[in-house]
């Protein structure tokens, strides 16, 4: 391995220690996996599946049909709790990519007319941020939502385009 300066940046690898193909799995709790579930499956449009009494799998929707069909990109691992000892924070949220702004605002005032129904805590007027347009919301779990519209443009040019390095900011001791 070379000798890397992290506090110079933009910091590049050129021998990273393993070759990741993708990030395919994260881990929520709930205290309700019935609930869950259906809010996973009616609102979100993920597939789900109970492992067991204590355990469910949730997988995007684009892996049941479309190009990416039996091909998750992703798996969300949910673990029945008691009780929700650490809520999540909106900064550590999860993101789902809808197709337009008006799909934004369709689901917008879908989960605001349903929001009882599936014990929805917060919901968050939808804005244009950080290049996308999107709303967030809290589920009965606590567990954080953004759904949101990103022309594909954008995405195309966020690697393109490279690390944005504001030189006023001194890393040094902020690690």
């Amino acid at each position: 391995m070379n000798e890397i300066d992290f506090h110079k940046l933009p910091y590049r690898s050129e021998s990273p220690h393993i070759k990741t193909s993708s990030i395919v799995c994260g881990l929520v709790a709930s205290t309700d996996l019935d609930a869950t579930q259906r809010f996973y499956e009616d609102m979100l449009g993920l597939e789900c599946v109970r492992v067991s009494n204590e355990r469910m799998l949730a997988r995007d929707g684009a892996s049941i049909v479309g190009p990416r069909k039996g091909n998750p990109s992703w798996l969300l691992d949910v673990r029945k709790r008691a009780e929700i000892e650490r809520p999540q924070r909106v900064l550590h949220h999860w993101g789902i990519d809808l197709v337009s702004k008006a799909s934004v605002e369709a689901m917008h005032n879908r989960v605001q007319t349903f929001q009882a129904d599936y014990g929805i805590r917060q919901i968050f007027q939808p804005q244009f941020q950080h290049g996308s347009y999107a709303f967030y919301l809290q589920d009965l779990d606590t567990n954080w939502w953004e759904f949101q519209f990103v022309p594909q443009s954008r995405k195309a040019t966020k690697f393109v385009v490279g690390d944005f390095v504001d030189p006023a900011f001194d890393r040094q001791g902020k690690d």
